[in-house]
C-alpha cells in the first residue's frame, strides 16, 4: 500500500548502492561502484520528494523505474549473466510496479 511505496525508493536505492559495493569489493570493479551511484542517487531523490510532494515523487520515481528497467534489460540481454544483470533486472522492474500501481491508484483509479 502506501507505506510501501512511501518506502520504493529508499529500499531500491539501497539495494542499488550495495549491489554496487559487492561488485567493487568483489571484483575490484569502479564501475560497479559508480554504477550503484548512478542508480541509487535519483532514486533517493524520488524517496526525499515523496516525503514533500507524495504525487511527484511517485511520478519521478515511475520514470526513473522506467529508465533503470530499460538499462538493466539491456544489460541483461547483453550478459545473460543472473548477477548482476538479472537482479538488476529485478529490483528495476519491481520498482516500475510499485510505482505504476501507485500511479493507477493515485491519479487514475
Amino acid at each position: 500500500g502506501e507505506e510501501y511505496v512511501r518506502r520504493t525508493g529508499f529500499i531500491v536505492s539501497c539495494l542499488y548502492a550495495v549491489l554496487g559495493l559487492v561488485g567493487f569489493f568483489a571484483s575490484n570493479s569502479t564501475a560497479s561502484l559508480a554504477g550503484g551511484l548512478a542508480l541509487s542517487l535519483p532514486f533517493f531523490a524520488a524517496g526525499s520528494l515523496y516525503e514533500i510532494r507524495p504525487g511527484s515523487g511517485v511520478v519521478l520515481g515511475f520514470l526513473l523505474s522506467l529508465l533503470a528497467c530499460d538499462y538493466c534489460l539491456k544489460k541483461f540481454s547483453k550478459s545473460k549473466k543472473a548477477v548482476p544483470g538479472g537482479l538488476l533486472l529485478l529490483i528495476s522492474t519491481s520498482a516500475v510496479v510499485s510505482y505504476g500501481r501507485a500511479i493507477l491508484t493515485r491519479f487514475i483509479l
